[in-house]
Formats: structure tokens, C-alpha cells, sequence
């Protein structure tokens, strides 16, 4: 992902021209995150960092359920 360019997005609020949407930034976020740009990463979603472990975290519930055959 190169998050410089600009992409194409598929977001309706961002289509009707809205300043904000909750989900907007996110994806950015969570790839600055694992990249360790914490500065970037809450500029471009506060909600990003509790996203991520929650990613987490579900991951791992998932693949624990799973292999409890």
C-alpha cells in the first residue's frame, strides 16, 4: 500500500463530500501502526490503535476456537 498517493475510494460520505466519516483513515492507520509511525497513525484515525488489538485479538480467538476440534 502506498498510503502517499491518492486512491480511489469507495466511502459514500467521502463521495457526497463530507468532512468527516468515521471509517475514513482507518486502513492508513492500522498500516502506519504496524509500521511503527505512531504520529501518522493517530493524524491519520484516532480509532486505529484499538482497532488494530481488536483485529488482534479477534485473530487469535478465532484461530483458538478453531483448533479445539
Amino acid at each position: 500500500m502506498d498510503t502517499s498517493k491518492a486512491h480511489v475510494s469507495l466511502c459514500p460520505l467521502a463521495y457526497f463530500n463530507f468532512k468527516f466519516c468515521p471509517g475514513c483513515g482507518l486502513g492508513h492507520s492500522l498500516h502506519y501502526f504496524m509500521h511503527f509511525e505512531w504520529l501518522k497513525a493517530w493524524k491519520a484515525h484516532p480509532i486505529g490503535f484499538f482497532a488494530f488489538f481488536v483485529i488482534i485479538h479477534r485473530i487469535y480467538t478465532l484461530t483458538i476456537k478453531t483448533m479445539k476440534i
